[in-house]
């Protein structure tokens, strides 16, 4: 009996790590146009074009972040009236060696807006590596970080409304 509940739990094991694996291997970021109508009558304003990008979890390697340089360069592409950013941007910190490096360089890529407004809010991976040093870095690269504040954006006419992470 003891013999089958070694094996069971070996076998489980494997399945559980090889699914990690083949997961994170797999996941590749892709743009889905989704189209919401609301009925508010005569007083409707014009479509909002809003691009939502959230637990991207990207590495340190040169090559995460030409991927994520690229995938910014097709949301810029898609030219939406604002970017909400919603937490992740980074692996777990005990992955990254250099996490101020690490920071600086996904704030510069995602401030990098043609002026397109860019709202983000922190995630778990972000408060648990310096939060006040991520808002500090996305505000220095232009990007407005709300931690349960109000941003009224004048060019999508529209307010948004961000919750800090309290993981």
């Amino acid at each position: 009996m003891r013999m089958k509940n070694i094996f069971l739990l070996s076998v489980f094991i494997t399945v559980i790590v090889w699914s990690v694996v083949i997961v994170e291997k797999n996941l590749s970021p892709e743009i889905n146009n989704v189209s919401i109508t609301l009925d508010v009558g005569e007083n409707a304003s014009p479509p909002r074009r809003v691009a939502l990008l959230s637990d991207l979890h990207i590495g340190e390697s040169q090559d995460e972040l030409e991927r994520l340089t690229l995938l910014w360069s097709q949301v810029l592409a898609e030219k939406p009236d604002i970017i909400l950013l919603a937490g992740d941007y980074t692996k777990d910190k005990r992955h990254v060696q250099n996490i101020d490096v690490h920071r600086r360089a996904i704030a510069e890529i995602l401030g990098e807006s043609k002026n397109i407004p860019v709202v983000a809010v922190l995630g778990n991976h972000e408060t648990w590596s310096s939060p006040s040093s991520w808002s500090l870095a996305f505000r220095q690269a232009g990007i407005h970080v709300l931690e349960n504040k109000i941003y009224e954006s004048r060019v999508a006419n529209m307010c948004v409304r961000g919750l800090g992470d309290y993981f």
